[in-house]
């Protein structure tokens, strides 16, 4: 569960990052969309370990 929890957060940021860069202050959105695209990588790659293990196991 918390991998598809990781990439919805990451989803998220993504989506914050998006909103700030085109209203407030676009760096702040870079940073965000940024931080989103690699939780959600991370996310990703929890996800493949945990296949990884189930496949060994």
């Amino acid at each position: 569960m918390r991998p598809v929890v990781t990439i919805m957060i990451g989803g998220v940021l993504i989506a914050a990052g998006i909103v700030f860069a085109s209203s407030l202050a676009p760096w702040i959105g870079i940073v965000l969309g940024m931080g989103g695209v690699a939780t959600v990588l991370v996310g990703i790659a929890m996800l493949f370990g945990m296949a990884h293990q189930k496949t060994n196991a």
